[in-house]
């Protein structure tokens, strides 16, 4: 099968890409899109099988992608971090809906449903009704993600959002602090893992965002917020009520 992966990120087209050539031997070529319109030219020159869009995206989005193209014969798989595009997205009738940080198993068996569609050629009302089904069923039955996929240049790593202490910004690169003081250093920005991430992040500076659960103490006169590892953060005034408020729901 031939897919193409629509995603403004260039991050996580590489990321998706080592997924699937790791997990899903069933895509034999992968191609790249950075924008709809470019999507739009790979369409029309590699006619591919299974098309994984990511939904926001700038100036045009993937479902606006959908209104430009004839996607009957491909299979679509929304590779998202806004869950709150479910319903929408359930509506174009996809094969699958995946969250970012994308789960290796979600992803396989989003493949598994596209290679069974192909199969079985979903054509038919019933059949489309089916896949509907299968895929609302999905999406009640998903569990808050607790793994985030670091793709580096050399190597994939898979990390626990639990051991994540503290994540800090350098303009475009982003450190993590871990549970075992150890760091991880990944060229995208804060504002990404942030909209990737769980509730249990929460941004209390624009440089910082912090693993609530690893928070200890949060220090009023010096806005200071003590984390299980030692290090201590400020925290922006605009943003003390509204992290104190946060803190206060996991008593």
């Amino acid at each position: 099968m031939k897919a193409l992966l629509v995603d403004d990120e260039q991050h996580c087209r590489e990321n998706l890409s080592i997924l699937l050539n790791r997990h899903c031997p069933e895509i034999k070529e992968i191609r790249t899109a950075d924008s709809v319109d470019n999507a739009v030219i790979e369409i029309k020159e590699a006619n591919p099988d299974i098309l994984f869009l990511d939904i926001s995206m700038p100036e045009k989005d993937g479902f606006h992608l959908l209104n430009l193209v004839d996607t009957s014969d491909m299979c679509i798989v929304f590779v998202t971090a806004h869950d709150e595009y479910a319903l929408r997205a359930i509506k174009c009738g996809p094969t699958a809906y995946i969250l970012k940080p994308v789960d290796i198993d979600e992803l396989v068996e989003a493949v598994a449903l596209v290679v069974k569609q192909q199969k079985a050629k979903y054509n038919t009302l019933g059949t489309y009704q089916e896949a509907i089904k299968n895929l609302t069923r999905t999406l009640e039955q998903r569990s808050t993600p607790d793994r985030i996929c670091l793709s580096h240049a050399s190597k994939l790593q898979i990390v626990r959002l639990e051991d994540i202490v503290l994540l800090s910004s350098d303009s475009y690169y982003t450190t993590f602090y871990m549970s075992d003081k150890s760091k991880i250093v990944m060229s995208k920005t804060l504002k990404y893992y942030q909209e990737a991430l769980t509730d249990r992040f929460i941004r209390v500076h624009r440089s910082h965002l912090v693993n609530s659960n690893h928070v200890e103490e949060f220090h009023y006169e010096m806005s200071e917020l003590s984390l299980s590892s030692g290090i201590r953060i400020p925290v922006s005034r605009r943003k003390v009520n509204e992290v104190v408020e946060r803190l206060k729901t996991l008593a």
